[in-house]
Formats: structure tokens, sequence, C-alpha cells
């Protein structure tokens, strides 16, 4: 009897620590239950009480670096010894965010969260409040702003930038060959600029204002599209009101050829037509101007006629003269 206590009390330290510590591989062919009895998969990790024991999956460097994934019931919970965490992937289950996924870094054992995953599958970054599929929002006079780029191997970038300042450049600055800027400066609130750089050299190409004007080689556009510089375009259809018919209508006032003659000497135009200085203050409206240049066309169009007829007349009479 006494040595089967003896071998007893040797063998069960050894049973204990072989709890502990594996060698090779181990194979168990139902469920493992840590902290619960009643395992329902193939791995169950419990923790109960207001700090429980959470299940944590770390990755330590030589530096005791750590970067750690972390399932517990409590929100923003920061393992010890916190100052050695660098990054926590959080799966709370606080009643304000249940079931929201949080990634985590910390800085000395200050926990800031980067985004999140929320319980109804909203992203945010910079929000734990994600109202939409995917928010991104930062903070401050130079927060951190959503950049999506391009680049090839030359280091040249082309990048769609959205931030609140205005003709803001990312650094470094002498890689960007191209920006789409959202920018919410309050002289130009929700205007979308469209900017190339050289050299770090920022210069807007084209901008969409906040009233829905778009202006190329201007910021301040007073149309629909207004363009400061040449417009090459193979056709342009202009949508008019009306045509310039109203000539051939037996009720319109033509006016006679010396009263057309005594309009131009004194005003050096043609009436209804803008003069040179109305024009290079105003500029011209190209269908309005059209539908003047017909009317004149189809003015000239009637004195010929009527000319012609004259001339007619004029034949028959020396016809009528030299046959007599």
């Amino acid at each position: 009897m006494k040595k089967i206590i003896l071998s007893t009390a040797i063998l069960f330290p050894t049973l204990l620590w072989a709890q502990y510590d594996i060698n090779g591989d181990y194979k168990i062919s139902g469920n493992v239950g840590i902290g619960t009895n009643q395992p329902e998969t193939k791995l169950e990790v419990t923790g109960f009480g207001v700090d429980p024991n959470a299940l944590k999956l770390s990755s330590f460097d030589s530096q005791t670096n750590t970067i750690s994934m972390v399932f517990h019931p409590r929100k923003n919970y920061l393992p010890n010894p916190a100052s050695s965490i660098k990054g926590i992937l959080d799966y709370g289950l606080a009643n304000e965010e249940a079931g929201s996924i949080s990634f985590n870094t910390s800085n000395s054992g200050q926990l800031t969260e980067k985004m999140r995953i929320r319980y109804d599958g909203n992203i945010g970054i910079g929000t734990n409040q994600p109202e939409t599929k995917l928010e991104v929002t930062g903070f401050g006079v130079d927060p951190n702003v959503l950049k999506l780029s391009s680049f090839d191997s030359q280091t040249n970038t082309i990048s769609m930038v959205f931030h609140p300042r205005k003709n803001y450049l990312p650094n470094p600055a002498s890689s960007i060959k191209g920006i789409l800027d959202y920018g919410l400066a309050n002289e130009e609130a929700g205007s979308i600029s469209f900017s190339t750089s050289n050299s770090g050299q920022l210069t807007e190409k084209m901008r969409i204002r906040y009233d829905g004007n778009v202006g190329i080689g201007t910021m301040t556009p007073d149309s629909k599209l207004t363009v400061a510089g040449n417009v090459h375009s193979r056709e342009v259809k202009v949508t008019i009101d009306a045509g310039a018919d109203f000539v051939f209508d037996s009720s319109y006032n033509l006016r006679s050829l010396e009263e057309t003659e005594k309009f131009i000497g004194q005003n050096k135009h043609l009436p209804e037509i803008a003069s040179e200085k109305e024009m290079k203050k105003n500029g011209l409206l190209v269908g309005e101007m059209n539908i003047k240049l017909l009317q004149k066309i189809e003015e000239l169009t009637l004195y010929l006629i009527k000319q012609n007829k004259e001339i007619k007349e004029l034949k028959r009479k020396v016809q009528s003269l030299e046959n007599e």
C-alpha cells in the first residue's frame, strides 16, 4: 500500500505538468473547453465576471512589442502590461456596441481606436459611429484624409483626395501628378477641383462648384460651363427657342436700303446687331447671334428678290422701247 501511495505521489505532479507542457503532436478527437466543462465547438474559451479572462492571441518580437487579437465583453479593454501592447483587434459586447469589432493601436498604454466594423455591417475609419457601409473621418487643422492613389515604378502618382482644406497637397508633393480635391473650405464649400502637379507645384485645371457650375481654367465659373481658353470641337449643338423665319411674314417691316444706309452711317454697325464695343464687353451668345445673322441673311434675300423684280421690270421697259 505504501508503494502505491508513493507511486501516485510521484506520478501526479508529472500528470499535472503534462497538462501545460506538450512536446510533439497531441491529438484530441472531441471538443476542447477552456473555462468551461461543456464545450460546444472544437475549441471554446470562456471567461466570466466583471473583468473576465478574455481570449487573447498575440505575436511579439524580442523588444516585447506585441500585437494582439482580444475577445472580451468590455469596450476598450486593454490587457496588462498595457505599455507593451501595440495593437488590438477588439470584439466587444458592451450594450452600446454589441457585437462590433474594433481595431486599435496603443502607444505606451494609451489605446486609440482606428477602425470599427459595427454590428450592423457599417465600417468606420476615424469614427466609431459609422452611418454608412464605409465612413472615413478626419479631424483637426490637418486631418487624416481619404486618399486613393495609383502609381507606377517611377513614383508618379495620381490621387483622389477628400479633405477640409483648399488646395491641399499630400507629401511627398513632388511625386503627385494629379489630385481630385473635394474641399470644404468656407470660400468654396463642397466644391470639387481637379488639379495637376509639377514638382510639387499644384495647379487647378477644372472645378465643379457647390452651385453646380463647372469651370475649366477658372475657379469662379459663372455658368453651367465656363472655359477660360480655347475649345476645339468637331460639332456643337445649340438648343434654341426661336428662329428668324418671322422675316418672311407679310407683316414684317423690312427697312428700306436707304434707312439701313442711314443707320450704318450713324452707328457703324448693322441694325439689331451689337456693336464691337458691346461684344468686347459682354461677349457673344452664340445661339442668339446665329439667329441675328440668319435674320440679316433673310433680309438680304428679300432685298435681292425685290431688286430682281425691279431689274426685270426695267428690262421689260427697255425691251418695249426698243420695239417701238
